[in-house]
């Protein structure tokens, strides 16, 4: 979808027919989707001058290099879960966690970490400042039809 040209003018032309703000959108591509061609480029560039949110899913497992990541059209990073979850016989490397979060802030970038499956994976982000986490911890993935009452089991929750 991002190598059409008119990809930037349809996510608009919904968000003006809908009444949804620009800023309450956010877009998941992947690092190779970033650098994939230039129309997919610009038609980020155009739409995050718009306000929408662009955020760089599993982070750290594409085409990106760390001197790239400044020059895209993003504000979001996310933390792809190999970097949380630990391979067989090996420990999660706690400092590169650390280091990506410095850089998204050097950056002014937003993180979410996917793949947080347990306390002590939540306990060891929040010690690191990185508030915005997804996985099973919290909920498998949810068709809509169970998600409100997934969101007000949740908030009568200890969580």
């Amino acid at each position: 979808q991002l190598k059409r040209p008119n990809f930037a003018d349809f996510i608009l032309e919904k968000t003006q027919k809908y009444g949804i703000q620009n800023s309450a959108v956010s877009l998941e591509v992947t690092e190779h989707a970033l650098v994939e061609t230039d129309i997919a480029f610009q038609q980020l560039q155009r739409l995050k001058s718009l306000g929408f949110v662009i955020a760089v899913d599993d982070f750290g497992t594409g085409y990106s290099n760390l001197a790239q990541v400044q020059n895209l059209p993003i504000s979001v990073l996310k933390i792809d879960k190999s970097f949380l979850i630990p391979a067989p016989g090996k420990k999660v490397d706690q400092q590169l966690v650390i280091d990506i979060k410095q850089l998204a802030d050097n950056l002014n970038l937003r993180v979410i970490a996917e793949g947080v499956e347990d306390q002590t994976m939540e306990n060891f982000l929040l010690e690191t400042g990185i508030t915005r986490v997804q996985g099973y911890h919290y909920s498998k993935p949810l068709p809509e039809k169970d998600f409100w009452g997934w969101v007000f089991n949740f908030e009568s929750s200890s969580h």
